[in-house]
């Protein structure tokens, strides 16, 4: 049976983590604090460690360096409160973490999951799931499909694209810029095709072709009555896009008073 380490410093959390994945059908350990998960890493067999980001004394950054010193093949899980969640993704994306989850864990399904994800890559040698630490070994430039060139930029970028797949099966919000005509949809395209998402949908919006009056109705959905012309209820592009990807091209043309709703949506998740 796998040996889940729980990591924090709220013990309330570590109870109700520790309940959930025993339930799940994994072997608990739990740990107040990284000084004391260092200790139970180095006595006993750990399969997966699932650790907080911000604790008193060591932090889990501190942690995951020297658990990366220690077994470079054990998958790291960190959670984090919304207003760390970049350092979350930069831990996975460069900091040999396997993944993050955002807090407060709701739905327990979510984390086994990524354990889940976590095991197989240990079983298969691999400590992270980055493909970036492959390439990095064996030298490869390896493009993604339909995306043509091998320019440094070109490699920095595709370099990038390979950096942010682990986190995509998550609530990750990217930003692609470029002038008209680079390819922004193809990157687009390419991160949700090779992604966990990619048996999902793809739903590509040009943002400049919808009236301004009826972007809300278009990103978010209708009821019938809603606005003159709305005879009927319909999904908005974000409901249609539910598990998959949404590309809003042209986003800079987005309404001030659309764009605060937007806002919420990226932020609540919801």
């Amino acid at each position: 049976m796998p040996t889940v380490l729980v990591v924090d410093d709220e013990r309330t959390q570590l109870i109700l983590l520790k309940r959930l994945l025993a339930r799940a059908g994994y072997e608990v350990q739990t740990a107040e604090g990284a000084e004391e998960a260092l200790q139970i890493v180095q006595t006993q067999p750990v399969s997966v460690v699932v650790t907080d980001i911000r604790m008193p004394g060591m932090s889990g950054r501190e942690l995951l360096e020297r658990l990366r010193e220690l077994d470079p093949k054990l998958p790291v899980i960190i959670m984090t409160a919304y207003p760390q969640l970049r350092d979350a993704v930069e831990l996975v994306a460069h900091g040999g973490a396997f993944y993050y989850i955002e807090k407060p864990i709701e739905d327990i399904r979510v984390l086994t999951q990524e354990i889940e994800r976590a095991l197989e890559g240990r079983e298969n040698g691999r400590g992270t799931s980055s493909p970036t630490s492959e390439e990095a070994g064996s030298g490869e430039f390896r493009p993604f499909p339909g995306i043509v060139g091998s320019s440094p930029p070109m490699r920095r970028l595709i370099r990038e694209m390979r950096k942010l797949l682990p986190i995509l099966g998550g609530p990750a919000t990217v930003l692609i810029t470029g002038e008209s005509g680079t390819g922004k949809e193809l990157v687009a395209k390419a991160l949700h095709e090779h992604g966990p998402r990619r048996e999902g949908p793809f739903i590509a919006v040009h943002c400049a072709a919808i009236p301004h009056e009826l972007m809300e109705a278009e990103l978010f959905g209708a009821e019938k009555g809603a606005y003159t012309g709305a005879t009927h209820s319909r999904p908005g592009y974000f409901e249609e896009a539910e598990g998959g990807t949404i590309f809003l091209d042209e986003i800079a043309e987005v309404p001030p008073t659309t764009q605060v709703k937007l806002l919420r949506v990226l932020s609540s998740r919801e």
